[in-house]
């Protein structure tokens, strides 16, 4: 299950034990181990996108995660083509 950063940055071991840094709405690289991700749910610092997909109520705003953005265009049946960036999103659905 992929997993994203709920809060605005988290930094996480990877398996060889360097620090990442993930900033809110990015996801979890693959190579952070499971014990490290439980860690990182547990303290409330990560959850998995289907719970980090809910978005608020209102139009999308920058303080939006990237997962709340794309569930937004999503349930609103906007294509979001080729972005990925919070900020090409956020152009996208101000359109």
């Amino acid at each position: 299950m992929a997993h994203v950063a709920i809060a605005p940055l988290v930094i996480a071991r990877d398996e060889s034990g360097h620090d990442i840094y993930i900033y809110g709405g990015q996801p979890v690289p693959d190579n952070v181990t499971k014990d490290e991700i439980a860690r990182l749910e547990d303290g409330g610092f990560i959850a998995s996108e289907k719970q980090a997909a809910a978005f608020p109520d209102g139009d999308p705003a920058g303080s939006w995660t990237i997962a709340q953005l794309k569930a937004y265009a999503d349930a609103h049946s906007i294509d979001l083509g080729g972005a990925k960036k919070q900020a090409e999103i956020l152009a996208v659905l101000a359109k």
